[in-house]
């Protein structure tokens, strides 16, 4: 299927929307009662909608903010932008929303939890091994769920790994 290059400026969209906060729901009908939409089904629509947002969002000029009883994703821009920059040459200063002291708690916060669920999952790989070298003729029956906690302790620890070079990261800033 080849692929069809679409020449819209999300961004400048978004911005014309002069929502603070939007899903990919909003914008899609918005989008699609606008007359740029270049679109012919909703499904396209919004998966370029999608596609768009996921883009923007690893350029750190959108944020993906904790939605309360919802399952849809909210997502807001990370400063007001000045529209009549947007598709020009210039470059657009974005803030940041969140000061690097509230990541690095949140970071810690994280780090804390996965580090508190590793000495569990750890203690319990213990148990089974103990378990197994006191009773040999049982290990059989125990042996996927060593194998388990096993694997889940070496997920954790890749987590608390990933978190603690974040925090560097963060840190370092």
């Amino acid at each position: 299927m080849p692929i069809k290059r679409v020449d819209f400026d999300v961004l400048a969209f978004i911005a014309s929307l002069n929502k603070k906060q939007f899903t990919i729901s909003i914008l899609d009908n918005a989008y699609l009662t606008s007359p740029a939409c270049q679109h012919r089904s909703p499904k396209s629509s919004r998966q370029f909608l999608y596609r768009s947002i996921m883009k923007l969002q690893t350029q750190g000029l959108i944020v993906c903010l904790p939605s309360k009883g919802s399952k849809a994703n909210l997502y807001a821009l990370k400063t007001e932008l000045d529209v009549s920059k947007i598709g020009s040459d210039d470059v657009v200063t974005i803030e940041q929303v969140e000061p690097t002291v509230e990541i690095s708690a949140r970071i810690l916060e994280k780090i804390k939890k996965y580090k508190l669920e590793l000495l569990k999952t750890i203690g319990e790989t213990e148990a089974y091994k103990e378990w197994a070298e006191e009773m040999p003729t049982l290990r059989g029956d125990i042996q996927a769920q060593y194998n388990s906690a096993r694997d889940e302790s070496s997920k954790l620890l890749g987590k608390v790994n990933a978190y603690e070079s974040l925090l560097t990261i963060y840190r370092g800033r």
